[in-house]
């Protein structure tokens, strides 16, 4: 096993951002604009703010936005600690158009760890270098390396 601590960095296109933003901020103004029909501009303030909102959380994401693999076990978003032994499963997911790994642990809500990284095969690396032989996490990152296609 390896004992560097390895630290990935989510990185969001801007195509991936406006292909979600813009739709949640304009079905949010709809959302308002017909619920609250004659109060139109207390709905555009609140389709504003909300747009700048999840513009915020964009940034902050990207900012503050990690998965260290650590010998521990996986850190994300630099505060969440996930060791090997709770890890019982997992698989990829994509949500609005944003790959995952879905982690089923022995305790507690499944992790939901972002693949949109700006070193993804570094982190499958870490992942297979790092965890214990038979993780999960493992395994699975061991298969995704052994299917990439060779430079």
């Amino acid at each position: 096993m390896s004992t560097a601590s390895n630290t990935f960095y989510i990185n969001l296109p801007l195509r991936t951002v406006l292909l979600v933003l813009v739709p949640v901020a304009l079905l949010v103004f709809l959302l308002f604009a017909f619920l609250l029909r004659p109060l139109i501009m207390p709905a555009l303030e609140i389709s504003i703010t909300s747009f700048a909102g999840l513009g915020a959380f964009a940034v902050y994401l990207v900012l503050v936005g990690t998965v260290s693999v650590r010998e521990s076990g996986v850190v994300l978003y630099r505060i969440n600690k996930l060791r090997w032994r709770d890890v019982t499963q997992v698989r990829s997911s994509t949500v609005l158009g944003l790959r995952y790994l879905m982690v089923s642990r022995t305790r507690g809500f499944a992790w939901w760890i972002p693949l949109y990284l700006k070193d993804v095969e570094g982190f499958y690396a870490a992942l297979r270098s790092t965890a214990p032989a038979g993780n999960a996490l493992q395994v699975f990152a061991a298969s995704r390396m052994d299917d990439s296609p060779r430079a």
